[in-house]
């Protein structure tokens, strides 16, 4: 969906910031009026491995064979296309991949595939409700990976850890941003005043969307989509 309103946007030249879609090839194709402000899915997928080597050197647990879940959408197929490409440069094997229909109502055959393949880790890539239908039939099934780690998405959602209790203890994510980092205290602050939780990735970076628009027009001085166009592309976020 991204592609084809980023598509429109190029058309009629109108600015288009997108705030948290990671699939890589979104800013490969040559977009002028696309900016983007999530990392890509090549980034969390290292980000993943680099954790499964840290953990390795601090723990002494061998991280050799991986197995990865993931709904079959286009994010979740470039998880594991990314996934191929960063095991083999950390010396890891993916051993078991499963695709699975997003909202599926029963995940027990999934389960089972991936308790049977018995990979030192589990990488998945789910929507909240897929992720806590995970966590749940993993429980019912007596398995639990040495390994569990998630690219943000549902298990960073706010209702993840209220729906799957203790069963996500243990669980590891990587997320676009914490509340326990220095930048954006003050924000998430005032954030969670108004709606009761702290900012997860997506909020931080819809927020963050919106002040880059408003320096943009203040910049540009002008509604007009060129100008403001121009004006992103000279803006440098830290």
């Amino acid at each position: 969906l991204t592609e084809i309103v980023s598509d429109v946007c190029r058309q009629y030249k109108i600015p288009m910031i997108t705030a948290i879609s990671t699939v890589d090839s979104i800013s490969t194709r040559g977009n002028e009026y696309l900016f983007r402000l999530c990392p890509m899915n090549s980034l969390y997928l290292e980000n993943m491995f680099m954790y499964m080597r840290d953990q390795e050197e601090k723990t002494g647990q061998k991280v050799k064979t991986v197995a990865v879940f993931a709904d079959d959408s286009m994010i979740g197929r470039e998880a594991i296309r990314c996934a191929k490409i960063y095991a083999p440069r950390y010396g890891m094997e993916i051993v078991k991949e499963i695709r699975y229909s997003q909202g599926a109502a029963d995940l027990a055959s999934q389960i089972g595939e991936l308790k049977e393949a018995g990979a030192d880790a589990v990488l998945a890539e789910s929507y909240v409700s897929d992720a806590i239908l995970l966590l749940k039939t993993m429980a019912e099934q007596d398995y639990r990976p040495p390994v569990l780690i998630a690219k943000a998405n549902g298990f960073a959602d706010p209702s993840f850890i209220p729906a799957a209790g203790s069963f996500c203890e243990g669980v590891t994510s990587v997320v676009e941003w914490n509340p326990d980092l220095t930048k954006g205290r003050e924000i998430n602050r005032r954030f969670k005043e108004i709606f009761g939780i702290d900012m997860n990735g997506h909020s931080a970076e819809s927020y963050t969307a919106m002040w880059t628009f408003k320096t943009a027009f203040e910049q540009a001085g002008s509604d007009d989509g060129q100008a403001v166009r121009d004006a992103l592309a000279e803006l440098d976020i830290q």
